[in-house]
C-alpha cells in the first residue's frame, strides 16, 4: 500500500499515520482488516479492527445497518486527504 506524505521526511526518520475513525470506510476495495468488536449505536456504529502489520487496533465509524462479528473480514479504505503524517521524533506534522 502506497499513500501520498505530503512532505518527505528526512532519510532514516520513521513516521506515524494518524486516521480518525470517521474518515475511514468499509469498502471491497480497500485493504483487508479483522473485526475484533463492533459496537452498533441507533444512528451509526463503531468497528474496532485489526489489521496486519499494524500494532495499533483502528477505529471505523459505521452506518447502523453495519453488521460486524469478531473475526469477520472486512475492506477497509481512506480518503489520502484525511491522513495526518506525524515525525515520530518531534511528533510534528508533516505538512
Amino acid at each position: 500500500m502506497r499513500i501520498p506524505v505530503p512532505q518527505r521526511p528526512a532519510a532514516g526518520r520513521a513516521v506515524v499515520l494518524g486516521i480518525r475513525p470517521e474518515d475511514l470506510r468499509l469498502d471491497d476495495t480497500g485493504v483487508r482488516a479483522r473485526g475484533a468488536a463492533h459496537e452498533p449505536l441507533l444512528e451509526s456504529g463503531i468497528a474496532t479492527l485489526s489489521l496486519d502489520g499494524v500494532a495499533k487496533p483502528l477505529v471505523v465509524a459505521t452506518g447502523p445497518e453495519t453488521r460486524l462479528d469478531r473475526d469477520d473480514t472486512v475492506r477497509i479504505t481512506a480518503d489520502p486527504r484525511h491522513i495526518h503524517v506525524f515525525d515520530t521524533r518531534t511528533g510534528d506534522a508533516l505538512r
